[in-house]
């Protein structure tokens, strides 16, 4: 259904005692990565990955993937709650959409759909959450959109995906979360309602882990996002570091300034 996320966690070094699910791979290619579906309730447990010589890694991996369209009107929204006792623990995620570099047919430069993610902590009642923003991601039309958060306290936190306006259409879509303690809990899913904010005198329960969306209070991309300089945002030229002569300078002082 169209804004519905598919838990999975990706194929290849995982501990044993994960239930059996069903194999789907995203894409054409049968090169791309491979998805195991490990469904088993709505909230998550994450994987722990081994490496190639069976070590634990330190960090245990959610992936929630939308083969559909995401609309201003099911936008996706992501819950992770950490318990009490695995305090202080570190998360980190980011919402990917396809790189549109791998569908060109012809020169050029495709740009990306800006996804603005915003961290909440949850607060009291069924839908409260505090108004001062545990963190958020840059704004910009880039493929991913990334936050990451420590959290001192257990709670619930709520992670939004934001578009631009009514008008953007993102084809595809990727959750990925991390998490340095193994009894957090991750869910998906479309937002189906608006959540209240509340002030509270209360110290929050998590914190900025990143400077990624770090901004002045009335930062540029503080209601709309930023786009970049696509002339100069990229290799550079070596136009660039042509100095101009004499008669390009006189010409420049010449239209800048005028006789009296």
């Amino acid at each position: 259904p169209p804004g519905m996320f598919t838990p999975s966690a990706t194929a290849g070094y995982m501990q044993q005692g994960m239930g059996p699910g069903q194999m789907e791979a995203l894409g054409t290619s049968a090169n791309q990565r491979v998805l195991e579906n490990v469904s088993t309730g709505f909230l998550q447990r994450g994987v722990q990955h081994l490496a190639p010589d069976g070590t634990p890694l330190p960090w245990y991996e959610w992936i929630y993937a939308n083969p559909g369209d995401i609309l201003r009107s099911n936008e996706p929204e992501f819950t992770v709650t950490v318990p009490e006792h695995d305090c202080p623990c570190e998360i980190v995620c980011s919402v990917e959409q396809i790189d549109l570099r791998l569908q060109l047919k012809e020169p050029g430069r495709p740009e990306a759909s800006p996804i603005l993610c915003k961290v909440y902590e949850k607060v009291a009642g069924e839908n409260y959450y505090s108004s001062q923003l545990v963190c958020r991601s840059n704004w910009i039309p880039v493929r991913d959109a990334m936050v990451a958060f420590s959290v001192n306290r257990g709670g619930e936190f709520k992670i939004t995906a934001e578009l631009a306006d009514g008008k953007t259409h993102i084809n595809k879509m990727v959750f990925r979360c991390y998490s340095s303690r193994p009894n957090v809990m991750v869910s998906a899913s479309a937002m189906n309602r608006k959540h209240l904010l509340v002030e509270t005198d209360e110290l929050p329960g998590g914190s900025r882990l990143s400077l990624v969306g770090l901004m002045e209070p009335e930062g540029r991309d503080k209601d709309k996002p930023v786009y970049l300089d696509w002339e100069h945002d990229g290799m550079r030229k070596a136009e660039f570091d042509i100095e101009p002569g004499w008669t390009s300078m006189v010409k420049e002082v010449q239209e800048d300034c005028s006789v009296m």
